[in-house]
């Protein structure tokens, strides 16, 4: 049976929740104030989410589903691993603004989240698996160009690591530029040699191919 579309109004309350769970902690956003984001009446939000942890939950899985759709469309374009990688931090880079003023959304949902139960619960746990989703993507690319399983396996640990040590880093300092040159270090760091030679001896194509 197909899913239902989810209406227009639903999706602006959803995507007014990520972005007010971000920048000010889930524990400090009604209903209401999200409503008033997505400027539906208060009796919209209730109507679609009819408690605060289905809203949260909505979010969470706006969120993965963004980033599956992003991984997704990274294999079609782009069939070298080398240039997957460089085009996923690039991906990743675009919310350095927001993440050096606010933290890793993703991170953030599940700290805050740590002793929740019900659909909040379930939320953490969507958040946690698009971190594990990234990691294995990450994995998988850096063995397609050429390194070892165990080599690949510590290439998406050091991945996972660095990402979020350079967004806690970038965060202290308030400096998006701290994040955007480790990912720029990663995007190479963790190619094997020979897909490192190969990426440049073709002409740059990335960011947007």
């Amino acid at each position: 049976m197909p899913r239902k579309k989810k209406s227009t109004r639903a999706e602006r309350l959803t995507l007014a929740a990520q972005r007010l769970f971000h920048r000010q902690g889930i524990g400090a956003v009604s209903l209401r104030d999200v409503a008033r984001a997505a400027r539906v009446p208060a009796g919209g939000v209730f109507y679609h989410f009819p408690t605060k942890g289905a809203l949260v939950l909505a979010a969470a899985e706006a969120r993965r589903e963004a980033v599956t759709a992003l991984l997704a469309d990274l294999e079609r374009r782009y069939p070298d691993p080398g240039e997957r990688l460089v085009a996923l931090c690039a991906a990743l880079g675009e919310a350095a603004g927001a993440v050096s003023r606010h933290g890793c959304p993703m991170t953030r949902m599940i700290a805050e989240l740590g002793a929740a139960r019900g659909p909040e619960a379930d939320a953490r746990e969507a958040m946690r698996a698009t971190l594990d989703e990234l990691t294995v993507f990450v994995v998988r690319l850096v063995r397609e160009s050429g390194r070892s399983p165990g080599a690949a396996r510590r290439a998406g640990e050091r991945f996972l690591a660095d990402w979020q040590g350079a967004i806690a880093l970038s965060l202290a300092r308030q400096d998006r530029e701290v994040l955007l040159a480790a990912l720029a270090r990663l995007s190479e760091e963790l190619l094997s040699p020979r897909a490192r030679r190969a990426r440049k001896n073709r002409p740059e194509t990335l960011p947007g191919g």
